[in-house]
This record gives C-alpha cells, sequence and structure tokens, in this order.
C-alpha cells in the first residue's frame, strides 16, 4: 500500500496553503475540481456538533407550580447554522389539573441582543396517587430552535411551569443544505473552468472554506448545569469545587468532568509546538449577594491549579445571575490532567457566592 504525505501545510494561523505548483498551461479538468467542490459542500452539510446533553433523576428535576428558570447552557453557532434541534424527554404531571393547570416548558435563547423564546411545549397526560411513574410514561420531544445566526454566541435558559419535569436533553446543529457564495462558508463549485486560467484563489477556495469550519466546528469540553432554581453558594473566601461545595483542591476523585484536549487533529498535534494546547472559552452563569463583592469561578486541572487557574471568571457590582464569559488556552500535556473541575468562592465571607452552570468548549478565532 502507497504511503501518501500530506503537503507541509498549516490552516490555523492564516498562511496560504499552496506552497508549491507548477504552470505549465496544462487546463485542470474541470468536471474533477467541480466534484470536490461539491464533496466539500456535502461535508459543510451532514456535519452535526452537540453543544449540550445532560441527564437527571426524576427525584433531582424540578417539580413546581411556580414558573422558574432552571436549566443553563451556553454555545456557539457555527458555520452556516441558522437553527438548532433540541431534543428532550420529559416525565408527566404526577398531580390534578386543579392544583397544575398548564404544565409546560420552553426555553430561551439569547445573543446578548436579542431574548427569542423559543416554541412552548405542553404535555398535559396527568399520573395521580396512587400510580407510580414509569419510564414507559416519559414521553420524547424534538423541536428546532430557529433565530440562531452562525458563528454567534447564544445563553440558552429553560423555563419550567405547572411541574412538567425534564429529565434529559440533547441539543446539537442543524446546518442549511443551501449555501450563497456571497455569504455562507462554502466551496464555489464553478471555480475552474476548462480552457481558463489556473488561480490559486480557487485552489485557496478549499482550504480556506475548511478551514473556517475547522475553527467553528470545536468539540464541548462539559456543560453543568443545576436542574433548579437552587445554585451552588459559598461564603467561602477560598475555592471550593462547585459539585461537592467542600473540595478546596484538584484530585485525582475530585468532583469534575473528564475530557480529551487534544488540539482538533493530527496535523495541527504535529505541527503545533505543545500537541495538546487548545483555545477554550470558559463560561458561568453566577452571582454574589452583596454588589460591593465579587464572586470568582475558576477551571482547573493537575497543573492549573486554584493558585493559578486555566482561566478565571468574576462578577462584581450586581446581584442578579449572569452569564460571564472569558478565553484562555488549556494545555494538558499529561492524561491526568485530562480532568477538569469548577471552583467557586467570594471575596468577603459576609457575602454568599453562587455558581447555577458552567460549561467549556474549544473555539478558534
Amino acid at each position: 500500500m502507497p504511503i501518501v504525505l500530506l503537503p507541509s501545510i498549516v490552516l490555523a494561523d492564516g498562511k496560504e496553503p499552496v506552497r508549491r505548483g507548477v504552470r505549465n498551461g496544462a487546463m485542470p479538468p474541470a468536471p474533477a475540481f467541480t466534484e470536490l467542490a461539491y464533496l466539500v459542500n456535502q461535508v459543510l452539510a451532514k456535519r452535526k456538533k452537540v453543544v449540550f446533553h445532560k441527564w437527571i433523576n426524576e427525584a433531582d428535576a424540578y417539580e413546581t407550580v411556580t414558573s422558574a428558570d432552571t436549566w443553563r447552557f451556553y454555545f456557539r453557532a457555527g458555520a452556516n447554522v441558522n437553527k438548532v434541534r433540541c431534543r428532550m424527554v420529559l416525565a408527566p404531571v404526577e398531580d390534578t389539573e386543579g392544583n397544575a393547570p398548564d404544565p409546560r416548558i420552553f426555553w430561551t435563547t439569547d445573543d446578548g441582543a436579542t431574548a427569542t423564546a423559543q416554541t412552548t411545549v405542553r404535555y398535559n397526560v396527568r399520573k395521580t396517587a396512587p400510580y407510580t411513574v414509569v419510564p414507559d410514561d416519559w414521553v420524547t420531544v424534538t423541536q428546532d430552535w430557529t433565530a440562531i445566526s452562525a458563528n454567534t454566541e447564544y445563553r440558552a435558559t429553560l423555563t419550567q411551569v405547572d411541574k412538567l419535569r425534564v429529565l434529559g436533553c440533547t441539543v446539537w446543529e442543524i446546518p442549511d443544505f443551501a449555501y450563497d457564495t456571497s455569504a455562507d462558508v462554502v466551496v464555489n463549485p464553478k471555480g475552474i473552468i476548462a480552457n481558463q486560467g489556473i488561480f490559486d484563489r480557487d485552489l485557496n477556495d478549499l482550504v480556506a472554506t475548511l478551514t473556517t469550519l475547522w475553527k467553528q466546528q470545536g468539540t464541548h469540553f462539559f456543560n453543568w448545569t443545576r436542574p433548579s432554581t437552587t445554585a451552588i453558594t459559598t461564603i467561602n473566601t477560598a475555592y471550593v469545587n462547585v459539585v461537592d461545595t467542600s473540595t478546596t483542591a484538584w484530585a485525582a476523585n475530585s468532583e469534575g468532568f473528564y475530557t480529551y484536549p487534544q488540539y482538533h487533529g493530527a496535523l495541527e498535534t504535529v505541527t503545533a509546538g505543545n500537541r495538546e494546547t487548545v483555545p477554550i472559552v470558559f463560561w458561568a452563569f453566577m452571582q454574589i449577594s452583596d454588589a460591593a463583592q465579587t464572586v470568582s469561578v475558576a477551571l482547573v486541572d493537575q497543573n492549573n491549579t486554584t493558585a493559578a487557574p486555566i482561566a478565571t471568571l468574576t462578577r462584581t457590582g450586581a446581584v442578579t445571575a449572569a452569564f460571564v464569559t472569558g478565553t484562555a488556552n488549556w494545555s494538558a500535556p499529561s492524561n491526568a490532567a485530562m480532568k477538569l473541575d469548577v471552583y467557586v468562592k467570594t471575596s468577603n465571607a459576609s457575602a454568599t457566592a453562587s455558581c447555577f452552570a458552567a460549561g467549556a468548549f474549544m473555539y478558534s478565532a
């Protein structure tokens, strides 16, 4: 079997991908390039990136008549994405119509400028005592969230009303399948025409398109959220783990999120100086009870401890909870360091620091 070596190209730093070639006047076969362009566009249309996934026990589900925001996550839509698909598993209401007249849930997506309430889901099937709800009573609901723009960051919040319980949820991108070459990330299949000149711009278009997809298709390392209105809280001025609220430092058995930080693919791991340094977006939904004080949330691993975190987010001057985001480079050269922990602290023991949700995903600007 012959060995095929890739050309010495770097896709991450804007360098021109064409390093060698010929100008001998031979015209390339136009159909071959056209077919290649169509194949790249097929990759653009058929990919899928999961931006959120969570599952909980029935006992942990929010089950109150009062309307409340519960689950939360933060994501960035990739290239050519104008909607995402949400699939949820719901448990029926265990109460009468008089006590819970309109069981419903809905998600709100917010890009920081415009908040869009997605379609409300109602599920009026009821199970009352002495009946016990079992998995056969659960229902799966799938909906598309519209008003999503490509290459844009979004905050997503779930609102639950009248005891309708959400047990599981997965959200993933749905790319477009028809592209405008003037606005979308796409390869123009008409780039090379028989009996016309050979241009680097047409060849570069292939690599430029794939490079943009590569930058915006980074994995989500973890999404953690409290499935209720109750946040993880602390009055400690030293960091404590947001999952168990007691651990003060990363440990092999501390509560955290095990992931894999390899930077995209094999080519990048060879050309990059540190093969496992990845650019990330770290986010948290947090608040402080005293506007004069500060809540801090830190992302750590075995090598980047609470003394010098991978990334630190802070919120000062407002007692309402909000999403806070930041960027960082995460270097995890050892297998053990691939486990991420999230820690929270307050600047003053008289103020309660709260963290409702946190997460991290890869993104190359």
